[in-house]
């Protein structure tokens, strides 16, 4: 065999190897994509009907079209203000940044299914924005004395409070509704606290965020 045709013949043979591989790899993915769908719907299954503190920080920690969690690292910060806050049923703490992998988010342990068909890295860009959600039982009266002992602590730290701007939603809908909120600024703006007692799937919740007030409002504008 001459040298073009063995060329010839090698260029076919691998561009149909080629083609093998792509198709495989194609229903490989389908295949993988599939299963997972079947395990996740039998993951949802198991979770409890109705309303728990677990769901409110499972949905909270979702961006508002439910398609994504947020980029969260869970990490005890509140404590080095001493943020006390007493009588709640569950909490969780961290960081929000966009280049923490949505893979890796400590959002998705609270409700694993989560993770189906979602991109890698969050598409708003967020800048180390510390958050705190706190649970507590649908008592109005509870969440705002919480509320208030919080904000008399943060202005004890010599924040100044401010206007909301209008970037923060106040939005009401049948399952949220905000009962209190209060921003908070130090300097010009680079050091903000957000916080928020809203009432939320049955349940009252205590928001806290702290940030560049322009993440902040990136953060609320995706935030249930």
């Amino acid at each position: 065999m001459s040298t073009s045709k063995f060329l010839k013949v090698l260029f076919l043979f691998l561009l149909f190897l080629g083609f093998l591989m792509i198709n495989y790899s194609h229903k490989y993915r389908s295949k993988t994509a599939e299963t997972e769908l079947v395990e996740n719907i039998e993951k949802l299954k198991r979770v409890p009907e109705g309303p728990s503190p677990v769901k409110v920080l499972y949905y909270s920690l979702c961006d508002s079209s439910l398609s994504q969690p947020l980029p969260f690292k869970e990490s005890n910060w509140t404590s080095g203000y001493q943020f006390n806050l007493k009588n709640y049923l569950l909490k969780t703490e961290g960081i929000v940044d966009s280049k923490i992998s949505l893979y890796s988010s400590d959002a998705c342990k609270y409700m694993p299914f989560i993770r189906v068909n979602i991109s890698e890295y969050f598409p708003i860009n967020i800048t180390q924005v510390y958050l705190a959600i706190f649970v507590y039982p649908s008592n109005t009266t509870l969440c705002i004395r919480e509320f208030e002992n919080l904000k008399a602590k943060i202005t004890q730290l010599g924040f100044k409070e401010f206007q909301i701007p209008k970037g923060i939603s106040s939005k009401e809908t049948p399952y949220e509704r905000i009962i209190k909120q209060v921003l908070f600024m130090w300097g010009e703006g680079n050091e903000t606290v957000y916080v928020e007692c809203s009432h939320f799937l049955s349940y009252n919740r205590i928001i806290i965020l702290k940030g560049r007030e322009r993440d902040i409002i990136k953060l609320t504008s995706v935030m249930r």
